[in-house]
């Protein structure tokens, strides 16, 4: 963590936590300690990550977000420089599969975090469950509404 000029520490924001993979709670904790393996509280704060049965199902949504405009660019650029034909195309599906097969672990990382994170924002009991004690962290305090 980094310093300020004045001495204290900086406060990390939401979009680098996000990106590095923290917890949306304390944005220190990391999500993950391995590659596929989530742990189940924040390793920093005790923030539950999957609080009931099938919590991660919409993080489906979020990487066919993340997926969808990565395939269609590697596609598309590869069209534009092919000979336009249809074994260019049989051939490019291949290179598509090729390039975006490697990154699903990847993919599948920033898919829970950006749940766990629109969930923070946006779910229906950010005030409560597992926000407990909370105060200058959750989405509430944010735009003063305590």
């Amino acid at each position: 963590m980094g310093v300020e000029g004045n001495g204290h520490a900086k406060e990390p924001s939401r979009l680098g936590a996000m990106l590095r993979m923290r917890c949306p709670r304390c944005l220190r904790g990391k999500l993950f300690r391995g590659l596929l393996d989530m742990w189940e509280r924040c390793p920093q704060c005790g923030f539950v990550f999957e609080r009931e049965e099938g919590y991660f199902t919409g993080a489906m949504y979020a990487s066919t977000i993340i997926t969808l405009p990565l395939v269609f660019a590697v596609f598309g650029i590869g069209w534009l420089l092919s000979s336009k034909t249809l074994l260019a195309a049989e051939v490019l599906l291949l290179v598509t599969a090729a390039v975006t097969l490697p990154l699903i672990p990847l993919v599948f990382r920033y898919s829970r975090t950006l749940w766990l994170y629109f969930d923070w924002r946006f779910g229906p009991d950010r005030e409560t469950e597992g926000r407990t004690g909370t105060r200058g962290i959750g989405p509430a305090d944010r735009t003063g509404d305590r």
